[in-house]
């Protein structure tokens, strides 16, 4: 049975890990997969190096690579000369829920097998999990166990705020995640440089979980050196986890309240090591543009001018220039296209209705929306964590609308009943060719539009309504009510 695909293809990020010292000889390394029921009509893979990975949505992705197709194989070949680190994410319609992998290690002249495994999150969907085809390594099979021997349910909580008891319990947990790999090391055939990219993995979760739960925790006083002695060693440069260490300790939490403080915040990446100075000055760029705010307007447009006449690499430039672009979407309306020709379709109901009769129905009321899929794993994990952001989203007298971009009718009016996004619940039946859709630039889901009282932009990337990004959530709205009062 042929497959229609929403997003044909599996995306690959590929981030180098930098494990070590001395770059290895340029390689062939491949990617295969059988072609089934499950890759039938794979056209394509996609492949990146993406440094800026926190705001991968303001940059384009890499180029595709096309899949070779023999005797019932998929192929895609690679060429690379050093550890790298791999993530997949396959994107189907209605008729195959499918959830993102974990990262993957790949050493030069590897083969590595993509293969299809139930989700142990969500009962229902499936994941793709990489098999190591060749004999004598088993650094994958390790990560899977590290996987299954700390599921994130493990990971341990902030109790009655008390963020100095949570540190320690965090340490303890990293210790065990050591003690665990040196057990596996004792009785697998691990390689050096996946050994050593896991360790360095586990001080960087730890200071990302101390930092998101310092966030979230708002009220509560951080102990002395809560964020100090940890490492954050440039060997993950490429990495995600590495990334968003470097927003946290540069930008989040170098100042009180970043967003009012965006001259500190810049003086602070302008004194960084040289090496890591037009990678912080684009992170910080795109960390601003994101959220949107009114207050650093003027301030953030002149670093971009002066990025713009002393940065040399181009990947940062496309991608700070891409970012400018979507700091100044903010206070637009949508465009008469967007508004007459984009049609939806309300739960219970047969009619179908333009967005701009949709938006009349709440007129001067300002409005979330949540741009979902009943196959989308994250938009799923994201709704039932939503309810505190609901809440919070009511009292603040702003709407919440939940947009499918379903190809299955069925399959959304059932989803919508299951996870509870009955009430302002409609259908996009243009999917991803809708004006608004097009209007908005949303190429992947789950994604949220804040409007204000005029349905004009407010964000165009709001955060999301879960536990971990609620305060940035309100503070958006805060921003929002205080800068545009009717």
């Amino acid at each position: 049975m042929k497959k229609k695909l929403l997003w044909a293809g599996v995306i690959l990020s590929v981030m180098v890990a930098g494990c070590a010292e001395k770059p290895l000889p340029m390689r062939k390394t491949y990617l295969y997969c059988q072609v089934d029921t499950l890759w039938q009509s794979l056209p394509s893979y996609q492949v990146t190096s993406n440094r800026l990975f926190p705001y991968s949505k303001l940059a384009p992705f890499g180029d595709y690579a096309e899949a070779a197709y023999s005797d019932g194989i998929a192929l895609i070949e690679l060429e690379i000369n050093k550890p790298t680190t791999v993530s997949v994410m396959p994107v189907w319609d209605s008729t195959f829920a499918m959830a993102w992998s974990g990262d993957f290690l790949l050493l030069p002249g590897d083969s590595l097998e993509l293969q299809r495994v139930a989700d142990t999150r969500i009962p229902g969907f499936s994941s793709v999990r990489p098999r190591l085809a060749e004999v004598g390594r088993q650094d994958n099979a390790c990560g899977f166990l590290l996987e299954e021997a700390f599921p994130y349910k493990s990971y341990p909580r902030v109790t009655d705020g008390d963020l100095g008891k949570y540190k320690s319990e965090l340490e303890a947990f990293r210790q065990r995640k050591r003690d665990f790999l040196d057990s596996c090391r004792m009785r697998m055939t691990l390689s050096d440089e996946y050994v050593a990219l896991r360790r360095l993995q586990f001080d960087l979760d730890l200071y990302n979980s101390l930092c998101t739960a310092a966030e979230k925790e708002s009220g509560a006083e951080l102990p002395a050196g809560y964020l100090d002695g940890i490492g954050l060693s440039d060997s993950l440069m490429g990495t995600s986890s590495y990334a968003t260490a470097l927003v946290n300790k540069y930008i989040r939490h170098a100042v009180p309240e970043p967003e009012k403080n965006f001259d500190a915040v810049y003086a602070g990446i302008r004194k960084a090591p040289r090496k890591l100075r037009d990678y912080l000055t684009a992170l910080m760029v795109g960390y601003y543009a994101v959220q949107q705010l009114p207050y650093y307007e003027e301030a953030l447009l002149a670093a971009i001018d002066r990025a713009g006449r002393t940065i040399r690499d181009t990947a940062y430039l496309n991608y700070i220039s891409r970012a400018k672009e979507f700091y100044c979407n903010r206070n637009m309306p949508f465009p008469d296209e967007a508004l007459r020709q984009t049609m939806l379709q309300a739960l219970g109901s047969e009619r179908q209705m333009t967005l701009a009769d949709v938006l009349a129905q709440y007129e001067g009321r300002p409005l979330f929306l949540d741009f979902w899929a009943s196959w989308c794993g994250g938009c799923i994990i994201d709704i039932q964590q939503s309810e505190a952001a609901r809440k919070y989203l009511s009292e603040a007298g702003v709407g919440y609308l939940c947009i499918s971009i379903d190809e299955d009718r069925e399959a959304w009016q059932d989803a919508a009943g299951k996870y509870g996004v009955t009430d302002n619940s409609y259908l996009c039946p243009g999917k991803w060719d809708s004006p608004m859709v097009k209007f908005l630039e949303i190429k992947s889901i789950p994604r949220y539009v804040l409007l204000d009282r005029q349905h004009r932009i407010v964000s165009m990337d709001a955060p999301r309504p879960t536990p971990g990004e609620l305060r940035s959530l309100e503070r958006l709205v805060e921003a929002m009510q205080q800068s545009r009062q009717p």
